[in-house]
């Protein structure tokens, strides 16, 4: 009678399975050290970005430029600036997550405020003239002045869509009854816009005539300012389309 050396068979059978696991795992601790040398080489935005096949529909110039900006996983406000206005919707979905990507995967990039609120233009409104008038008229103005200012356009935006009574924000304050737009419908948004720029424009003069208050006048001068910029900008841009 033959007798099986079960004994044998196990041990072969474990040690099989060891080297298996040993295998798997020096795989594993080998792509660790691939991805590691990708960070370090390409940075983590860019090692991401490949990694989601981020670049494809880009043109070979576009994935070229927007490269060597994210290359160090920030932007400067001279690279963002170095960016034309056209290519912003494609950059944006580089340095913020899309829908299929939450922000805990997404890496962050550097940017200062400025950059983030220009770009932030190219959704304010379905009419590109206006939200390209807005991001020229952001490009010479100081971070500081752009936040407050972004704050009441906001607003007026927001009142003149519910047809709401336009007010001048250092007069009258937030409106209690200024109601939210969604970011989605404010993408769509169309409006007279030389009628709205033209309105906050003109009660900002009348305002100015009876204000006495140093601070507020100053600020007054400020918001009719930035809309006079607005409306001369808007007009540029429609007059070049006209004439083309």
């Amino acid at each position: 009678m033959q007798v099986t050396n079960t004994n044998n068979s196990y041990y072969a059978y474990n040690k099989s399975s060891q080297s298996v696991t040993q295998n798997v795992s020096f795989a594993k601790k080998m792509d660790e050290v691939t991805v590691h040398k990708e960070i370090e080489t390409k940075g983590r935005v860019l090692t991401f970005l490949e990694k989601t096949n981020a670049f494809e529909g880009f043109t070979k110039e576009e994935e070229i430029k927007f490269k060597t900006i994210l290359k160090d996983d920030k932007v400067t406000q001279k690279e963002f600036e170095s960016i034309s206005y056209e290519m912003l919707d494609k950059f944006k979905t580089l340095v913020l997550p899309t829908n299929d990507v939450s922000f805990e995967e997404f890496p962050y990039v550097e940017m200062t405020n400025k950059s983030k609120l220009m770009l932030s233009t190219i959704d304010l409104s379905g009419d590109n003239f206006f939200n390209q008038s807005v991001y020229n008229t952001y490009e010479k103005m100081s971070e500081d002045d752009i936040i407050n200012m972004s704050l009441e356009l906001s607003v007026n935006l927001k009142q003149a869509y519910n047809q709401d009574d336009l007010e001048v924000f250092y007069i009258k304050g937030i409106s209690s009854k200024i109601n939210n737009i969604s970011p989605d419908v404010m993408k769509q948004m169309t409006l007279d816009f030389q009628k709205v720029l033209l309105d906050i424009i003109n009660m900002s003069n009348d305002y100015i005539e009876t204000v006495k208050d140093p601070q507020v006048l100053k600020q007054l001068h400020n918001t009719k300012n930035f809309y006079s910029s607005v409306l001369n900008n808007y007009n540029e841009l429609k007059n070049e389309s006209s004439n083309e």
